[in-house]
């Protein structure tokens, strides 16, 4: 009767383990996708400094008045760990701020002011939405930076910024990155349903970068 009970005890055992991981899974996978989210908000953050660093010799036009601040704002609501919208939209404001000082210098027009480039945020405003065919997707029209319309003009691929999930390289949208998607571009509706198509382990709760 003792080999019973205690065969009986180890899988009351097992399956109470079992259990208890099953409800620490999604708990697991929220945190690994705030966890992703922080990190590209944080390169999102470093890349708008490093691009104001490029800039010489205009420290008086407004626009790079304007730009230093919203970067200085982002490093705050960074730090703060506010929510990942408010790091999005002071970089989103630096990143159009240094285009427009980049305008200005070269006699061009300013930029309309626009969602981000899809296929990575770091590349600054987008200047016109192309059509892209994804590898073993369907076709989208999305917001491109000149670079990536160009490139997907030629008929060659956008840079396209990848992260690790799971140990694998794959598109930052496919790695349940949806509150991130959504602080770049909720009004934008082509890029906005490639997120809303994700299963996003970290809905539910505010979505902050920290």
């Amino acid at each position: 009767m003792v080999w019973l009970y205690l065969t009986v005890g180890a899988g009351v055992l097992i399956v109470v383990g079992g259990y208890l991981r099953a409800r620490g899974a999604p708990a697991r996978a929220a945190a690994g996708a705030m966890k992703r989210m922080r990190d590209l908000v944080t390169e999102d953050v470093e890349q708008l400094g490093a691009e104001l660093d490029t800039l010489d010799g205009v420290t008086a036009d407004p626009h790079y008045v304007q730009a230093q601040r919203a970067y200085k704002s982002a490093r705050a609501a960074l730090a703060q760990s506010q929510e990942i919208e408010t790091v999005a939209e002071a970089v989103t404001e630096g990143n159009y701020e240094v285009a427009c000082v980049r305008a200005r210098r070269d006699g061009r027009e300013l930029p309309e002011e626009r969602v981000p480039c899809f296929f990575d945020p770091r590349h600054g405003p987008s200047t016109a939405d192309v059509l892209w065919t994804e590898p073993g997707g369907g076709r989208r029209r999305l917001p491109a930076c000149t670079g990536d319309a160009e490139r997907i003009s030629a008929g060659a691929e956008p840079f396209v910024r990848t992260i690790d999930y799971d140990g694998v390289q794959v598109p930052y949208w496919e790695a349940d990155t949806g509150a991130y998607g959504r602080a770049y571009f909720a009004t934008d509706e082509h890029a906005l349903a490639v997120f809303a198509a994700e299963q996003d382990p970290s809905e539910g709760g505010s979505h902050t970068a920290g």
